[in-house]
């Protein structure tokens, strides 16, 4: 082979390269989905606290014990279902006092919590009448809450989904594009270090409102994270 020949055959080479190079070029679009609706609560969550003092923590175990049992007795005669009366939380310490500025162990302090959620939203009011007239030694707060909260928000992420489809679909028609194959999707979760090793082009449409739901408000939000492979018409993959 001559010179010219062997020059030929380099500048063909190289037009290989760079065509291969080209060829392995991803293009992708990273959109976030974004879906709510409105929860409206069907149920409360309560606890409540007793607690005794004494030297004798066998003693004093007992009659928290025996305070719980009422408590739970009172809750199921309240149409409080058993399966969601929980009680097993314990916490023991040291009772110590200061006494002109010593430390006295007079013995220990016994705790027991009882939580518990009511599917009958109204019956709050009756209810907590009759936990405070057993004295407990502290009412928690009242929270209320949605039985169906994880099967809608499965249903949220479906509709998230689909907001970054139909946004890709839009952002990559203005672009003289198409959406091609989902190359990554999760939740709100970083797309894994080092996923597109051959350094695609990518373009970013992050959203610029952000839903969050305040205190009050009765509002379940998704976000979903979706990268799709986005070509040109004219290049579009033949099948």
């Amino acid at each position: 082979m001559d010179k010219y020949g062997f020059k030929t055959l380099l500048v063909i080479s190289a037009l290989l390269v760079s065509m291969f190079a080209d060829s392995q070029t991803i293009r992708t679009l990273a959109v976030t989905g974004h879906a709510e609706q409105q929860l409206t609560p069907d149920a409360f969550n309560l606890n409540f606290t007793f607690e005794e003092k004494g030297a004798d923590l066998v003693s004093i175990k007992n009659a928290v014990d025996k305070q719980v049992a009422q408590a739970t007795a009172l809750l199921i005669d309240n149409n409080v279902l058993e399966s969601n009366i929980r009680s097993m939380d314990v916490t023991v310490y040291p009772w110590v006092e200061n006494d002109q500025r010593q430390r006295i162990n007079k013995g220990f302090v016994y705790r027991r919590t009882v939580y518990f959620m009511h599917t009958d939203i109204d019956a709050f009011d009756a209810i907590i009448k009759k936990v405070a007239a057993l004295s407990p030694q502290q009412i928690g707060q009242l929270a209320l809450v949605n039985q169906n909260v994880d099967k809608l928000q499965r249903a949220l992420i479906q509709a998230a989904l689909k907001d970054a489809k139909d946004k890709a679909d839009e952002m990559a028609s203005a672009m003289g594009m198409e959406v091609g194959h989902v190359l990554f999707m999760s939740d709100g979760t970083s797309p894994p270090e080092h996923m597109f090793e051959r350094k695609g082009r990518m373009l970013m449409a992050e959203s610029a409102d952000s839903f969050s739901s305040m205190p009050g408000e009765n509002t379940i939000t998704t976000k979903v994270e979706v990268v799709f492979e986005v070509h040109t018409v004219s290049s579009r993959p033949q099948n």
